[in-house]
């Protein structure tokens, strides 16, 4: 079985593509390191944040007072960095929308491999050199090298069709890995 479709990315699903191809790279000790990422932009930044106000008013006004007024800049300061982290990777995912290689995207998937024809070049890698192959509520993710290539799932002509892709996908993905030697992910 062979597939053809042709679509155009955009930027809320491939952030997902992005964000669900990351997560598979982030297990065991770094799934530490990204939630202590996670914790320093919650926490720590916002509180560094909050003792500098504390000691620029203490320093302009001389009143060493401790308010609630503390907690709730807090509380402000951790959601404004959290929404500047989420508006960098959703800044990512546009720009890969909107990037040159992404106008107009045909895949061709096939038992061999993988294929991507974009405007001006044509990328294709075999189901082995494949990490992962999942599924989000919008695309099917094949994920390269931490690189998520999604295909929108309305690109297929019928939810039967995209459902006998995926399944054809992770099948010969699967097949490739065990040859290959290495665990499925």
């Amino acid at each position: 079985m062979k597939y053809r479709v042709s679509f155009k990315l955009e930027a809320p699903g491939t952030l997902l593509a992005m964000q669900q191809a990351g997560a598979l790279h982030f297990q065991g000790r770094w799934r530490f390191v990204a939630i202590l990422q996670i914790l320093i932009l919650a926490i720590f930044a916002p509180l560094g944040g909050v003792m500098s106000i504390y000691l620029i008013w203490n320093w302009i006004t001389g009143a060493a007072t401790i308010g609630y007024w503390m907690g709730v800049v807090f509380i402000i300061l951790a959601a404004i960095f959290m929404k500047l982290a989420n508006m960098m990777y959703a800044r990512l995912a546009q720009i890969s929308v909107d990037a040159e290689f992404n106008k107009a995207s045909i895949v061709e998937i096939s038992e061999e491999s993988f294929t991507l024809m974009a405007p001006n070049s044509t990328w294709r890698t075999g189901w082995a050199d494949v990490e992962s192959v999942i599924r989000t509520e919008t695309a099917f993710v094949v994920v390269v090298s931490a690189i998520a290539l999604p295909v929108p799932i309305t690109a297929f002509e019928s939810e039967a069709e995209a459902d006998q892709a995926f399944a054809d996908m992770q099948r010969w993905h699967g097949v490739a890995v065990r040859a290959r030697g290495r665990p499925e992910e």
